[in-house]
């Protein structure tokens, strides 16, 4: 044993003055003289393969720490080393269940491999995402029905769709478009549509492109005119990424030239409300919302919008006005108890206050209206999640069985209550469930780094001999919990600070 020592050591030396090949040879006696000690021997292998991979020699790395680690399976440094040698060779997958499980044996630093194994995750998510757009044909809706049923819930007076529509509808009314004989501004029409897709799939670019064409060719029809004009707008403010640089005065001239040729159109004063709020100019938000509610008191996304606004407008300024605009929302829950939209606004509202129980509360009492809605069942088991996940498993299973329009965003949920509760293997079904479900990218992005966290936490559990039971006991896996798991929809997208 005397002699491997010193092989190792001398190794070790080698290797201090960058002489690999060298270290090489004397890790190579080392290993060749060791006895039985195993564990000497895992640390013999160990040392090579940190050589091969200065080296560049991925497979023989790859190699050394797999026999490294097969003779002392709470060793952890060969798994780290395999990582790099499989994330180098493009073999993301494997390195990722290896750091994950360097996660679970590393305790001096936990957060430097914690670290490399998010950016290895979104390397990975990333590269998913692509062939996940790749597959999805161009000129077609890819959002969850959901969303486009957020999107016209947000139109009294769209020229082409109501809330009706879904994406199958969509594209079905696309296709017809072209075949159908005999339709006026048959070109505006399709461009419009492409538009409304393109923003609904958040392909920013093409959609304002369409958007352009279809007011481009819109003759003698001023309503559809302005629905084009107002998706264009929409295209320009919605992004947020392209918002830096984007003025505001140039959306709000779209908004100003479309009031000239009608301007008793509802849908203006709403978009241009929501214009002014996403550029955290509540108050003029407030007033074009507040006139779209005297204009048609039947417009609740007017309302919903206007209470939104004042919150805003008042919140860590003047605490008595947000509490007259919280009872004022109350009154208007109370006053539409069939609603579903308005209590869960008005919920996030008052959880965004610090007022947990009371967003609880006013959820549960629109249960009491609508005890099968799919929304409220979410939105209670959301707020369920945050404090004690087992118990938002009954209203999430619940969602499932009312026929849900959010089942990818349920199934989310069911896999976070699974992983919480140690079940690994339920939760990774639940993962590929809600994956299938989705057609968007944003959506498919939530829903991979999910998958990818609990299918990694599985296989490591399985590479290190461990019951997947005692995983959550480990800090790095409580980034499985949602801080408060929302769906994105047109009118989050709006309300979010």
């Amino acid at each position: 044993m005397n002699k491997a020592s010193q092989e190792n050591d001398k190794g070790n030396e080698y290797f201090k003055a960058r002489k690999f090949e060298e270290s090489i040879v004397s890790f190579s006696n080392a290993i060749t003289v060791c006895d039985a000690d195993q564990q000497l021997l895992s640390i013999f292998f160990s040392n090579r393969a940190l050589a091969n991979l200065k080296l560049k020699r991925y497979f023989s790395a790859i190699d050394d720490a797999t026999q490294s680690f097969l003779l002392d399976k709470k060793y952890c440094k060969p798994l780290y080393y395999r990582y790099m040698a499989r994330k180098a060779l493009g073999e993301l997958n494997e390195a990722f269940i290896d750091i994950t499980a360097v996660c679970f044996l590393e305790n001096e630093e936990i957060e430097k491999h914690v670290n490399a194994r998010d950016e290895l995750m979104y390397e990975l998510v990333a590269k998913k995402t692509e062939e996940f757009i790749r597959n999805l044909p161009r000129i077609s809706v890819k959002a969850n029905d959901d969303i486009v049923e957020e999107y016209f819930k947000h139109f009294k007076m769209h020229a082409l769709f109501d809330q009706s529509y879904n994406a199958e509808k969509l594209n079905l009314f696309l296709q017809n478009l072209a075949i159908a004989p005999k339709v006026e501004n048959r070109d505006a029409k399709i461009y419009l549509t492409k538009a409304i897709i393109c923003f609904l799939n958040a392909d920013w670019i093409l959609a304002e492109k369409f958007a352009n064409e279809a007011i481009r060719h819109v003759k003698n029809d001023v309503k559809l005119k302005i629905t084009a004009m107002i998706t264009l707008a929409n295209t320009r403010m919605f992004p947020e990424n392209r918002m830096q640089f984007t003025s505001i005065s140039n959306i709000l001239k779209i908004f100003d030239d479309a009031l000239l040729l009608d301007k008793d159109n509802v849908d203006i004063y709403l978009h241009r409300a929501i214009c002014y709020f996403l550029f955290k100019l509540y108050d003029q938000g407030f007033s074009d919302s507040q006139r779209c509610v005297v204009m048609d008191p039947t417009f609740e996304e007017a309302s919903i919008l206007m209470f939104n606004a004042r919150y805003y407008m008042n919140v860590g300024k003047n605490p008595k006005a947000v509490k007259k605009m919280f009872t004022h929302f109350e009154e208007y829950v109370r006053d539409h108890p069939n609603s579903v939209d308005a209590p869960i606004e008005y919920s996030k509202l008052l959880y965004h206050s610090g007022e947990t129980g009371k967003a609880v509360d006013v959820i549960s009492k629109a249960l009491e209206h609508n005890p099968a809605n799919c929304l409220l069942l979410k939105e209670m088991a959301e707020y369920l999640a945050i404090q004690d996940p087992p118990t938002s498993r009954p209203f999430l299973l619940k969602a499932l069985n009312s026929g849900s329009l959010f089942k990818s965003e349920v199934f989310l949920l069911l896999a976070f209550v699974a992983a919480h509760q140690g079940d690994f293997n339920e939760a990774l079904i639940y993962s590929n469930k809600a994956i299938s479900l989705i057609r968007n990218e944003r959506s498919f992005l939530r829903g991979i780094c999910r998958k990818e966290i609990v299918s990694s936490t599985v296989l490591a559990c399985n590479l290190l001999g461990l019951n997947t039971s005692i995983a959550n006991g480990f800090t790095f896996i409580k980034q499985l919990a949602p801080v408060k798991a929302k769906i994105y929809s047109f009118r989050q997208s709006m309300f979010s600070e």
